[in-house]
């Protein structure tokens, strides 16, 4: 268990998620007990994208459950269909560890195509690595830049830097192969 969420602390540091973002988790395990966990249940069963995403991060973690992944994906699978972005993340998370790589990129593509950053990350991974797709250095770049494209409107970069950044990332989309 305690290795299973550094693995997932780690994966997302890789991915550049803020370390903001970690204590998203833990909320949800303080909300998680037993009466919480069953409205949650109840919220989910009425088709509530939100309660099925964090249905979803009970049951992947184990909060106030036992860890189970086929629990977490299908919870997560029926946020996803919703268009919830954190849903299609985590869940292309799960396909990644399965070794379902196809499955993992049409998923990471639905949420970077929603512009969800850690998704654009990951889907540039994919494609630079050649994972679950045919190896694409320019739309690795392309995925990698609308990442950082919001990565610097999140740290309110001044104009002058952020065209630097775009003709840099200009350069390097005309010479790659």
């Amino acid at each position: 268990m305690k290795i299973k969420s550094l693995t997932v602390f780690i994966f997302l540091l890789l991915l550049g998620v803020p370390l903001i973002a970690v204590p998203l988790f833990a909320d949800i395990k303080r909300e998680t007990n037993t009466n919480r966990l069953q409205a949650l249940q109840t919220q989910a069963n009425k088709g509530m994208p939100d309660a099925q995403f964090k249905l979803g991060i009970a049951y992947q973690f184990g909060y106030n459950t036992n860890s189970n992944d086929g629990e977490a994906q299908r919870w997560y699978l029926k946020a996803a269909y919703k268009g919830h972005t954190g849903a299609q993340f985590n869940l292309a998370y799960l396909f990644l560890q399965q070794l379902e790589d196809e499955k993992a990129v049409y998923w990471y593509k639905q949420a970077a195509e929603d512009d969800y950053a850690p998704a654009q990350r990951a889907l540039s991974i994919m494609y630079r690595d050649g994972r679950g797709v045919s190896r694409n250095l320019r739309k690795a770049v392309k995925w990698c830049a609308l990442a950082a494209r919001q990565d610097i409107i999140a740290s309110k970069m001044v104009q002058d830097d952020i065209e630097k950044a775009q003709k840099l990332v200009q350069q390097i989309v005309s010479v790659t192969p």
